[in-house]
């Protein structure tokens, strides 16, 4: 695995139809085309594909998020909670972890003017990357979607040593917050029961 690994996850609607989420992720795909694929290089390295996976008893779905690997970038992390979370008309929260050391995350939220995003890791890793320890708060958007009870676990789960290993620390918050961590490059599966699904769109 490479030094990132991330997921979008989006709160689905209570009267989302599940019919109509391949659609919304083919639209989601092709906005990522739009925003990160540059003509001279290519981004994805065979089909194009968005894939996803609704775990039973949420509805937080979570989507797979195939372009982390280019960086670790605030911008990076907003973008894709902001197209996600405007496909969807929905909530959307972006994760990405660096080798169990570093966590990045956007906020989108319906109706607002912006989405925000945040940072966490040690001292020595979040001057590495040049992010201010102000930007380590957890922020009042996401607050806002998740149950009170688990924003403290959170913090737990958070500051437990890095492992190195990047895909355990996003499966521990993903057993936390009920999301699927999901990788078609990692052969990372959906949870047993979750729907998944796989979307081809563009060329």
């Amino acid at each position: 695995m490479g030094a990132y690994f991330g997921n979008v996850m989006v709160l689905l609607p209570e009267r989302q139809s599940l019919d109509e989420i391949p659609r919304l992720l083919h639209q989601a795909g092709l906005r990522l085309d739009d925003t990160f694929v540059c003509p001279e290089e290519e981004l994805w390295e065979e089909e194009n594909v968005v894939a996803a996976a609704l775990p039973p008893d949420t509805r937080w779905l979570t989507c797979w998020d195939p372009v982390c690997r280019q960086g670790f970038d605030p911008d990076l992390a907003e973008e894709l909670a902001q197209i996600y979370g405007t496909v969807f008309h929905a909530p959307a929260l972006s994760f990405s972890v660096e080798d169990g050391e570093l966590l990045l995350m956007g906020c989108y939220l319906p109706n607002r003017r912006f989405s925000r995003w945040y940072a966490r890791g040690s001292k020595g890793i979040l001057t590495e990357y040049g992010i201010p320890s102000q930007a380590g708060a957890f922020p009042q958007e996401v607050s806002r979607l998740l149950p009170t009870a688990r924003i403290f676990p959170f913090h737990r789960v958070w500051s437990e040593p890095g492992t190195g290993r990047e895909e355990e620390r996003l499966m521990d918050m993903a057993a936390l917050f009920g999301f699927a961590p999901v990788s078609l490059e990692e052969g990372i599966p959906p949870p047993v029961k979750s729907r998944f699904f796989r979307v081809p769109y563009g060329m």
